[in-house]
């Protein structure tokens, strides 16, 4: 009986690791972005990641230093930016 009982609480969490990622931005604290490069643009020096937290893309600015730095993400990025007027710029990156 008792393992039945373990077997639906650990199915039950399982169920709910998918939505963790939904408060990880908020969870990292203020100016901070998560997610999964799109896209990298050396003409508009700017980059976009599809954040988790929104499930939407976000395009930053970034200096060419943090884009040099983009070439070799892989998985998720933690992006810290500030806001500048309608634009987020990139200060730092993390994977």
């Amino acid at each position: 009986m008792q393992y039945k009982i373990i077997v639906a609480l650990l199915l039950g969490l399982l169920t709910l690791l998918p939505a963790t990622n939904v408060w990880s931005c908020s969870a990292m604290g203020p100016n901070k972005h998560m997610g999964f490069l799109l896209d990298i643009s050396e003409s508009s020096k700017s980059f976009t990641i599809h954040d988790v937290e929104s499930n939407s893309p976000i395009t930053f600015q970034a200096d060419h230093s943090i884009l040099d730095q983009l070439k070799n993400a892989q998985g998720r990025i933690l992006v810290g930016f500030e806001s500048e007027g309608s634009d987020l710029r990139a200060t730092e990156i993390k994977f």
